[in-house]
């Protein structure tokens, strides 16, 4: 959680949405991000950004649940990652 708490603090700092150092791409940036326990909440823009997700695990070696609602365009979901596979929950 020591990378999320990092990621807070820098968008506070740069008044920009954040990406982990390590994550391979120009887009998809997290947006008002804030933390309650285990439980990471963050904006992003137009679509899930499950990849992203994806390799903050993947780095970690830890699964997720990842959970999605973009009421205007209709799109929500629910998607868990567990040793590797990605799993559309209901």
């Amino acid at each position: 959680m020591r990378l999320f708490e990092l990621l807070i603090q820098q968008e506070k700092e740069e008044g920009a949405g954040q990406l982990p150092y390590f994550i391979d791409v120009k887009d998809g940036y997290m947006f008002e991000l804030w933390r309650i326990s285990n439980v990471v909440n963050y904006e992003t823009r137009w679509s899930p950004n499950t990849d992203i997700v994806k390799q903050i695990a993947d780095h970690f070696q830890v699964d997720f649940i990842h959970e999605y609602v973009e009421p205007m365009n209709n799109i929500h979901g629910k998607i868990s990652y567990e040793n590797g596979v990605l799993t559309q929950l209901k």
